[in-house]
This record gives C-alpha cells, structure tokens and sequence, in this order.
C-alpha cells in the first residue's frame, strides 16, 4: 500500500511542477496560483498518512526494545 501511495504521490507532484515550470516559461501568474491550490488539495487529501505516519512513529522505540534491537544497532543494518 505504501509504495502504491508513494507512486501517487510522486505522479502527482511532478505534474504540479511541470505546471508551474510551463506556466513561468509562458509568463503567466494565473498558473501559479493554480498550481498552489492543486498543491494545497494534493496535501490535505494526504493528511491521513501523514497522521498514520506520525502514530506509527512515535512507538517505533517499543517496538525495538521488544525486539530486543537498539537504535544504534538498526542504524547499522539500514
């Protein structure tokens, strides 16, 4: 599900600054600023996962002493 999101994500953004990269080459502010409210709407519909990434992060340090694992030690193996 990740790297679906991800890919979403990715696709999306280079579309927004393609956008905005032909709007600054024609000259033209009102691509600009649709470029801002796609990038606005773009963030609020990712607010789930950035939620679900704050959640899930914030006991990443249970999960490694459950595990028996330190810091340190995961910082080697990545």
């Amino acid at each position: 599900m990740f790297d679906f999101v991800s890919s979403i994500n990715r696709d999306i953004t280079e579309g927004i600054a393609d956008a905005v990269q032909r709007s600054l080459g024609r000259g033209e502010l009102g691509g600009i600023f649709d470029a801002i409210a796609s990038t606005a709407a773009h963030q609020f519909f990712m607010l789930p996962y950035y939620f679900a990434l704050f959640h899930q992060n914030r006991e990443r340090h249970y999960c490694l002493g459950l595990r028996g694992a330190t810091a340190a030690s995961l910082a080697k193996t990545t």
